[in-house]
């Protein structure tokens, strides 16, 4: 009593089989991902055939050119004669002459200015001159004679300031 025969039989059940579930984002995630390593691909081939293949330089190995050495006679070097030296003579005797030249001008303004002064200083001086007072004679003229007026005195009147209004008034 009390043993596993005892018992009624149990048909054992298949376990749960877990599926995946269809969902559109997973669907269009793959294709994205496809579409992406498609793409990285085609860049990776556009990169190849880009890339600089250099043919193997050949000239290297052969043994083609050889320098010639010259039979023209060697140059010699003549003497230089630089413009810059007849340049600055040129300059130098340029300077001088403006030099000269304002130092000229500079002498006639100077003599200019002390003509000017002179006269200036002589125009006060006559100024000055015309200023001083000088004595006038006294000018005779004919008597004045002083007749009495035929006209009669003025009659003194008191005015009449607003009183006839300020009667009426009242």
């Amino acid at each position: 009593s009390g043993g596993a025969s005892d018992l009624p039989h149990v048909e054992r059940k298949q376990p749960t089989v877990p599926h995946e579930f269809k969902l559109l984002s997973h669907e269009m995630g793959k294709h994205r991902k496809e579409m992406f390593e498609t793409q990285v691909k085609r860049q990776q081939m556009e990169e190849r055939a880009h890339r600089f293949k250099a043919q193997p330089a050949k000239a290297i190995e052969i043994d083609g050119f050889q320098v010639k050495k010259s039979t023209a006679p060697l140059t010699e070097a003549a003497p230089i004669h630089l413009n810059t030296d007849l340049r600055s003579k040129e300059r130098q005797a340029f300077d001088k002459r403006v030099q000269e030249e304002q130092a000229r001008k500079e002498e006639e303004q100077r003599i200019l200015d002390e003509q000017r002064a002179a006269e200036e200083a002589e125009e006060l001086k006559e100024k000055r001159r015309q200023l001083v007072h000088k004595a006038q004679p006294v000018h005779h003229y004919r008597n004045v004679e002083l007749k009495p007026s035929d006209r009669p005195l003025t009659e003194p009147e008191s005015p009449a300031f607003a009183l006839k209004r300020s009667r009426s008034l009242r």
